[in-house]
């Protein structure tokens, strides 16, 4: 983000949730990010709307459904299978 007094680079310092945006489609979310100029330390805000409809997280139904390639899926194992297993010495 440049600043607007300078033109020098800024970095944001905050980020405040204002709204949500429901009733659109895809759903949207309003924020506010305060930023700080690196140059003259100016402090300056802007308004950022953002699309979350392709970030939502999928839901737990569909997580344990597909198997994920780095996690072997879980086997049913008997309690005599599970009993031979165990040896104790």
């Amino acid at each position: 983000m440049e600043c607007p007094k300078c033109q020098g680079a800024s970095y944001l310092a905050e980020e405040e949730f204002i709204q949500m945006l429901d009733n659109v489609e895809p759903v949207k979310v309003v924020t506010k990010g305060i930023y700080v100029c690196k140059s003259c330390t100016d402090r300056f805000t802007r308004i950022h709307i953002e699309e979350i409809e392709g970030k939502r997280k999928p839901s737990q139904a569909s997580q344990d459904a597909a198997a994920s390639p780095y996690r072997p899926a879980a086997r049913r194992v008997s309690m005599d299978e599970a009993a031979e297993t165990l040896k104790f010495f």
